[in-house]
């Protein structure tokens, strides 16, 4: 089994980027930084073996590094690729690494710990709709085979859509529920009256709810009336309540509503 990750950067911190990267670094073989902001990072010199580095520095966002990392594993003879996000902190990767190794199941397409302790523990393996792209180890053929994530999509609902897509052509989604990851989204904070509030960029709040509504018409009700109802109300209420450049961030909101609903985009082929 040979094992390569991925962590995307977009301004990162860096301290904190090396704290994360120091939970499973050791665990596998090759570690892609690839970099969608012009930052770099010093890395130890203990690291320097396993470390590749991609991206221009612009912004690429999602989608499209992550098949260029799948692309890179096939021609390598990587088996797996762990998908990394810069705010996201293991446990216990190593312990979650080879209970997922030992199960290798030809049917399932990403194994992903219980992030943010969503999950129950009182089954180890739980069959889930969906998954975070962070902490997500992905069978690199499988998402060959099932045409890779959908650049389209950018940045929001790339992991949702790949893992809803999976499990229409008979893949399985598997949590590992005693594997846990921290991960942060946003800059959180809280606004008057206690609730939450993201603090997304404008144009994270465009492909969110574009994407949202491009899900609803090519999976249907796996994005229903509940889920946009949700959305909506969760994170225009708190940039309402608790966001600067409101105005903004609204019409990025109606703009991706609008195109949701009325652009054009090409749906997946089984």
């Amino acid at each position: 089994m040979r094992i390569a990750a991925v962590i995307v950067l977009f301004h990162p911190n860096e301290s904190l980027v090396l704290s994360n990267i120091s939970r499973f670094i050791d665990d596998i073989d090759l570690l892609i930084v690839y970099r969608n902001s012009k930052e770099t990072i010093c890395f130890p010199e203990e690291y320097a073996k396993k470390i590749r580095e991609e991206g221009s520095g612009e912004n690429e966002y999602i989608a499209g590094p992550l098949n260029k990392c799948i692309e890179y594993c096939l021609k390598e003879g990587y088996d797996y690729l762990l998908t990394m996000d810069q705010d996201s902190q293991w446990t216990d990767f190593s312990s979650f690494l080879k209970e997922a190794t030992l199960l290798k199941e030809p049917d399932t397409v990403i194994y992903a710990p219980n992030v943010n302790y969503l999950y129950s523990t009182e089954k180890a393996e739980q069959e889930v709709e969906s998954t975070i792209t962070s902490g997500s180890l992905c069978n690199v053929g499988l998402v060959k085979q099932l045409g890779g994530f959908r650049e389209e999509y950018q940045i929001y609902w790339v992991d949702g859509e790949f893992c809803y897509w999976a499990r229409e052509n008979g893949y399985k989604i598997k949590v590992l529920t005693n594997y846990h990851l921290s991960q942060f989204f946003g800059k959180e904070a809280r606004t008057i009256g206690g609730f939450l509030c993201a603090n997304y960029s404008p144009i994270v709040y465009y492909f969110m709810f574009r994407n949202m509504i491009w899900m609803c018409r090519e999976h249907g009700s796996v994005t229903g009336l509940k889920c946009i109802c949700y959305t909506s109300l969760f994170y225009i209420r708190g940039i309402v309540l608790g966001e600067k450049d409101k105005t903004k961030k609204l019409g990025m909101i109606l703009k991706g509503c609008i195109n949701g609903l009325f652009g054009k985009f090409n749906k997946r082929m089984k």
